[in-house]
């Protein structure tokens, strides 16, 4: 199998929209995305055009919650090797919370 960046480029050349996960393997972007993200959270994306999707969900005594950050990459400084990813445009952070519920055995 290709690289991810490979896979891109196909994708887009099917005229096609593509998701891929950033992981460690890419790991001098992965930092990068990880440190803007981090910062921007830190300081309430002030000045950024941020979208942000949140879903709570309750059962099994746990409350699960996602966070969807969405960025446009315009907005980040340029990224390790930008261009070489196809139509890049978005830039996404996923963050899932969990909580447990307390529950009283003797109720």
């Amino acid at each position: 199998m290709g690289t991810q960046k490979l896979i891109a480029q196909k994708i887009t050349d099917a005229d096609a929209d593509y998701v891929l996960c950033l992981k460690d393997n890419y790991s001098t972007l992965h930092q990068q995305v990880k440190n803007w993200f981090e910062t921007a959270q830190s300081q309430g994306f002030k000045g950024v055009d941020v979208s942000i999707s949140k879903k709570v969900e309750k059962g099994h005594n746990r409350i699960k919650t996602r966070k969807v950050f969405a960025v446009p990459v315009s907005l980040l400084p340029p990224l390790h090797e930008q261009q070489q990813w196809a139509n890049l445009f978005w830039i996404l952070d996923f963050r899932l919370g969990r909580d447990f519920k307390k529950t009283n055995l003797w109720d």
